[in-house]
């Protein structure tokens, strides 16, 4: 009765030793190409010829059929692929496109033409290349967030690349192919832990995204675990004034010299009971409220009347009064009036709604941005575009004592 036992228990090992590919618990990067494969084997390169500038043909000694088992253990196949053009070419790229070598170990997947020859998929890929002496390759890396810093709202994009090798052989040794992802506020407090999925290509992305109350925005931190390797990242979430306002501001516990309030021409003020609210300076000081942020008290505001809209253009000014902005729709032009007494210098924050130079908003088949030209007196003159935005355009221009005239042209390209 002993040896049948051990019989049976021989028989049921003989049994897992025969498991097909399909049955197997192999991630969708190796299992989706696989289903869409007439052919997929083991096996390693023995022959290369370059039939032209994007066509190599390869012969193959096979060690395995993981689909459709061949009575031939040699096999030839087209490879149709250009390399990847993507900078930088990284060593996962490299294992993971099927350029290869004669002495490499490979796995394919073929696909057979109307003229009976084997075509390879572009997500076979190397199980073993030529290595040169030194470190052995990395089995993961990392492409994104492409940015350092973002603002509140907006999506955080955590992206890489794994070798597909490493999946395959993680998954014959019985170990976890996945990704493991983990994200930490600047408590060192784990906000997110989640295990990713390669696609075919051995790409991996997490969308993140911060909003709301239930996060302060700050530094965060991120680890990803592939295989034997584990890399780490920061990126840094700013307030969006847009969705807090100053009373969500302070209950997230931000300190009240660091509020930013919605609109950049707006100053932060301290009212009579205490509590504090986002005004432009022209109003907190006919009101008599106190500006916490006083360096920028002197924001000013024009209304300028445009097709029977008004807009909002913010300025400080050094060195004069502007006693006047109005737009000129036959021009493009915003024209201001201004009394200088000194050189000086005046700084407008124009809507790209009331006027923009060469954007989608005079021309909606024209999307690059021009620069403005700026007249004084009727001459042109250079000036600085500080700042930029998707809603407005800032400009900083100096001027002459008794400049009486400025003018900002516009160019729609029609």
């Amino acid at each position: 009765m002993k040896y049948f036992v051990i019989f049976l228990i021989l028989i049921g090992f003989a049994g897992l030793g025969q498991l097909s590919f399909a049955e197997i618990n192999y991630p969708d990067a190796l299992k989706i190409p696989f289903n869409d494969s007439d052919l997929v084997l083991v096996g390693t390169i023995i022959s290369k010829d370059e039939i032209s500038k994007n066509q190599t043909k390869y012969g193959i000694d096979v060690e395995d059929y993981l689909k459709n088992t061949k009575s031939f253990d040699m096999i030839s196949a087209i490879s149709y692929e250009t390399k990847n053009q993507t900078e930088p070419y990284t060593e996962v790229h490299y294992y993971n496109e099927p350029f290869f070598d004669v002495g490499q170990k490979v796995f394919v997947y073929l696909k057979m033409n109307k003229s009976g020859e084997y075509i390879m998929s572009p997500y076979s890929f190397a199980i073993e290349k030529n290595e040169p002496k030194g470190p052995p390759p990395s089995v993961i890396w990392m492409t994104g967030p492409t940015k350092f810093q973002f603002n509140q709202g907006e999506e955080v994009i955590i992206s890489g690349l794994v070798k597909k090798a490493y999946l395959y052989d993680s998954v014959q040794r019985g170990q976890d192919p996945s990704i493991n992802l983990k994200i930490f506020d600047k408590n060192n407090e784990l906000l997110v832990s989640e295990k990713l999925n390669a696609k075919v290509d051995g790409t991996y992305e997490y969308p993140f995204q911060i909003k709301g109350e239930s996060h302060i925005p700050g530094k965060y931190s991120y680890e990803i675990q592939f295989g034997p390797e584990t890399m780490n990242g920061e990126f840094i979430i700013e307030i969006n004034p847009n969705l807090w306002t100053p009373l969500k501001q302070i209950k997230a516990g931000i300190a009240v010299q660091e509020i930013q309030c919605k609109n950049d021409l707006h100053v932060l003020t301290e009212r009579p009971n205490g509590k504090v609210a986002c005004v432009y300076g022209s109003t907190a000081e006919k009101l008599g409220w106190k500006i916490i942020n006083p360096d920028i008290h002197d924001i000013s505001v024009f209304e300028v009347v445009k097709d029977d809209v008004i807009f909002d253009v913010g300025y400080t000014v050094k060195g004069g009064v502007v006693e006047d902005m109005a737009y000129n729709a036959n021009t493009t032009s915003l024209l201001i009036t201004i009394d200088s007494t000194d050189e000086g210098n005046l700084t407008l924050s124009i809507p790209r709604t009331l006027m923009d130079s060469g954007h989608s908003n005079c021309d909606p088949y024209y999307e690059r941005e021009e620069p403005f030209a700026v007249l004084i007196n009727h001459e042109e003159v250079l000036f600085d575009e500080i700042a930029t935005t998707s809603e407005k355009r800032t400009l900083s221009i100096s001027f002459q004592e008794n400049t009486k005239k400025i003018e900002i042209i516009s160019f729609c390209l029609i």
